[in-house]
């Protein structure tokens, strides 16, 4: 009788160790996706959203990635006077 109790302890903590580490994943992914969205605006909000709705959440977090590097190196170039793209040395537009 002890030794069937005991085996039956031992499965169902192991069943237990089993699906906690399964569901450890999700969670983790829940955390991400949730602090990211902390770091966008309302409008990146919506246009993450609507992306993610085609997709995955990281495939739709590195398009915002992409997009805010672009917006940020088109500051960068149109603060120095130049277009949105680099042009050959000496030729200014």
């Amino acid at each position: 009788m002890f030794w069937t109790g005991f085996f039956a302890g031992f499965a169902s903590c192991l069943g237990l160790v089993i699906c906690d580490h399964l569901f450890a994943g999700f969670r983790s992914e829940r955390r991400a996706r949730a602090s990211f969205m902390a770091t966008l605006s309302e409008d990146e909000q919506k246009q993450f959203r609507s992306i993610e709705a085609m997709g995955d959440w990281q495939q739709a977090r590195s398009m915002i990635e992409i997009e805010r590097d672009r917006l940020k190196q088109s500051a960068a170039w149109s603060s120095l006077g130049w277009s949105d793209r680099p042009q050959l040395p000496g030729k200014r537009p």
